[in-house]
């Protein structure tokens, strides 16, 4: 897997992207989607969860892409929970990197106190997910 896909998604964004649409459809050729559909999906989970500050946008572009990744429809129901194992991995090392999972309390929004900025939480969402998938051969 391509080793800049962190500045990949930098680009991503520097062009509009927000932060789940950059780290989700950096993706898109490792996934055999196109980057397009993985925009349309993931825009409303940006700024945390539509603009509410929740989970960061940058670890749920990386959600999705892992769970596109272990889910499988032909196997309805026996794919769940290690979908959520992979996501608890991914959210668990964020958090541990960063104090926060947290959109607004990486951004400082309550308190002036900045965790991480975007760039940082994207390039870290890029790093743990594409860890994941190497370490899982997903």
């Amino acid at each position: 897997m391509d080793k800049d896909l962190d500045l990949k998604a930098l680009e991503l964004q520097s062009r509009g992207f927000n932060c789940a649409q950059a780290v989700a459809a950096v993706f898109a050729p490792y996934v055999n989607l196109e980057e397009s559909l993985l925009y349309k999906l993931s825009e409303a989970l940006g700024r945390g969860m539509g603009s509410y500050g929740e989970i960061c946008g940058a670890i749920s572009g990386g959600l999705l892409i892992l769970s596109y990744l272990s889910s499988d429809y032909n196997e309805i129901g026996n794919t769940k929970e290690y979908t959520y194992t992979l996501a608890q991995s991914l959210i668990t090392q964020f958090k541990n990197k960063n104090k926060s999972s947290i959109c607004r309390d990486l951004k400082g929004l309550d308190n002036n106190i900045v965790l991480r900025s975007c760039e940082g939480c994207i390039i870290d969402a890029v790093n743990l997910t594409k860890s994941i998938i190497e370490k899982e051969r997903l």
